[in-house]
């Protein structure tokens, strides 16, 4: 699944990591790439799930930087779905202070992009009704 992930061949990795998990289903590294690959297909609900799971992994910080890389894939996947408070509040919950900083901007970057969507459906709803 990592190697396909990495080849950019996400369909495959979705095939690969789902069968991983039917044999270790508690496997932390195996849900952060299926959440990876979920996000970069911009499947953000199952991304979310996968991010979700992870954070409750036993296996969580046996691998070094997973325990980091959860909370701030986990709180990318909130602001991806518009629920920019949890975002934040999972953010804040980052132990390294350089990877807070790059997700903050994240999460404002994301909000910046729903407020000009939102206005901009404002804008063309009021310029139909005129």
């Amino acid at each position: 699944g990592r190697v396909c992930l990495e080849a950019g061949n996400t369909a495959r990795a979705h095939e690969h990591l789902a069968k991983a998990l039917q044999i270790q289903e508690d496997g932390s590294v195996t849900h952060y790439l299926l959440g990876r690959a979920y996000s970069t297909d911009g499947l953000w609900r199952k991304a979310l799930a996968q991010y979700r799971t992870l954070a409750l992994c036993p296996d969580l910080n046996k691998h070094y930087g997973i325990g980091i890389l959860s909370h701030c894939y986990l709180a990318e996947a909130l602001a991806e779905l518009g629920y920019l408070t949890a975002a934040i509040e999972q953010a804040c919950r980052v132990g390294d202070g350089d990877a807070a900083a790059s997700l903050g901007r994240t999460i404002g970057d994301i909000a910046a992009k729903t407020f000009t969507a939102v206005t901009l459906s404002a804008t063309t709803k009021d310029r139909l009704h005129a």
